[in-house]
């Protein structure tokens, strides 16, 4: 039987060995990994594996329990260690298009393997391509250059290529900000909106004291 130690340095050997990144705020490692976004943490003595591609929608597979999650069957993945994740807020506009958990305790560690686990990355970017989902990602800033890392923009996952990775993290350095929304149609002119109703009561007491002249 695994203990928090043991299972939080296995997490961490998976996350450092593809590059993935510390987020303290949220206890998890967060990358970027042959075009799908993973999250890894230890949570209730276990392993679990948050993954999700902007390229996939998994709402459907999420209902029927990942029932055609083929390519991981294959693999030796079984549909019982897979189960979805929804989220409660997305910005305005925003498509929650779910995320796939694959939760790992002791015993589905043991049945892996040392060498199973470390390819489990591999095996779920496989089952996204099978998807739909591309190899590659581009950032979500410059729209131009391979996204390879991941930034959290109000709380959001959001792939970015090195170099606005770089300025990203030169500005907030544990890698996400929460930026304020942008204002409603009423809060953007709301100004108008007051000056408007000043004028119409100017009016209006202008017209009653003409009013009062005549009467």
């Amino acid at each position: 039987m695994l203990d928090s130690v043991e299972l939080q340095e296995q997490a961490r050997r998976l996350a450092e060995t593809h590059g993935f990144r510390w987020l303290p705020s949220y206890k998890c490692h967060q990358g970027l990994h042959r075009g799908v976004i993973f999250r890894i943490r230890v949570w209730d003595g276990r392993i679990e594996v948050l993954c999700g591609s902007p390229f996939v929608v998994l709402v459907d597979q999420i209902l029927n329990d990942f029932a055609d999650a083929g390519s991981l069957n294959a693999a030796g993945i079984p549909q019982s260690w897979l189960s979805g994740a929804m989220s409660d807020k997305q910005p305005a506009g925003g498509q929650d298009l779910g995320g796939l958990v694959l939760t790992l305790d002791a015993e589905r560690l043991e049945t892996l393997g040392e060498t199973g686990f470390r390819q489990i990355l591999d095996l779920l970017a496989d089952q996204f391509h099978e998807w739909g989902a591309p190899e590659e990602l581009i950032c979500e800033s410059c729209q131009s250059q391979a996204a390879n890392s991941v930034g959290l923009i109000n709380n959001i996952s959001t792939p970015l290529c090195a170099e606005c990775w770089s300025e990203f993290q030169s500005r907030w350095p544990e890698g996400r900000v929460a930026l304020s929304p942008p204002p409603g149609p009423v809060a953007k002119h709301i100004w108008w909106i007051l000056g408007g109703l000043a004028v119409i009561c100017v009016l209006l007491i202008f017209a009653v004291q003409i009013f009062l002249l005549f009467i």
